[in-house]
């Protein structure tokens, strides 16, 4: 078999130069790029606005932030709930009404009696009430209200000493009995007032402690003048008188000593 001999080739060229001249490359995101490029880039950068005017803040910052800030608004509304419960009226305040005057009554002192001559009681006087107060004699204020403060009041009028023992609700303790008593005893402080909102219950309670521990009254007596001084609720009367009974006259007696002698 005969073999043709190939086609003769035309000769490889060494060099490029016989290549058709080519536009360079444009540069791929991955490429060089120029350093007129870069700078230009970077002027736009610099002249475009931030997100957050502080330096150095990027929306991721701001991402971060978000927690934080709605833990601190939710902590402001705890606190404010908090802080209006904290004005509420206790559970006697809330359950008791502005008392009227009864005839004979001292203008703006409702419920107003004279246990003694050191001791007088009634429910929550006005400002004119303790105008009154003043006008008698009177010379200390004790309020047994836990919400409510007369001193605003007092501020008006020169010549009252002014002590809150604030009862909440019907938790009645030895060191409320002590106090009181400490005051009540001190001639310096006499004629005293005493009163809570109506004048009947927690009122009525520390004058039945007053009736047996310096009077000497017995407890069924001290009681049965609770009971004609005003009508209190059969649930609100054997929560006073379940706190009453827990009382320890000994330990009053020693409160009412040190209470005393403190300036």
């Amino acid at each position: 078999m005969t073999v043709s001999p190939a086609p003769p080739t035309a000769p490889r060229s060494s060099s490029s130069a016989s290549l058709p001249p080519t536009s360079p490359a444009r540069p791929t995101s991955r490429g060089r790029r120029s350093p007129a490029a870069a700078s230009d880039r970077r002027l736009d950068r610099e002249a475009a606005p931030r997100y957050d005017p502080r330096p150095g803040s990027t929306p991721m910052d701001d991402r971060r932030r978000l927690p934080t800030l709605a833990f601190l608004l939710l902590w402001v509304a705890a606190g404010i709930y908090l802080g209006a419960r904290s004005l509420e009226p206790d559970e006697e305040d809330a359950m008791e009404t502005e008392v009227p005057l009864r005839p004979g009554d001292p203008d703006g002192v409702p419920n107003f009696r004279r246990v003694t001559p050191e001791l007088l009681r009634g429910a929550q006087p006005s400002t004119t009430g303790f105008r009154m107060l003043r006008a008698m004699g009177v010379k200390t204020i004790i309020n047994l209200r836990h919400y409510h403060s007369d001193r605003y009041m007092l501020e008006k009028i020169p010549g009252l000493d002014y002590v809150p023992i604030n009862i909440k609700g019907w938790s009645l303790y030895n060191g409320h009995v002590g106090r009181f008593l400490a005051v009540v005893s001190d001639p310096g402080r006499t004629p005293v007032f005493l009163h809570c909102n109506d004048g009947i219950g927690r009122t009525g309670v520390l004058c039945a402690m007053y009736r047996i521990l310096v009077c000497g009254w017995s407890k069924e007596d001290a009681l049965r003048e609770l009971h004609e001084v005003g009508e209190i609720d059969a649930k609100v009367m054997q929560k006073l008188l379940e706190h009453m009974d827990q009382l320890d006259v000994d330990a009053i007696r020693r409160l009412a000593r040190l209470e005393a002698r403190s300036p």
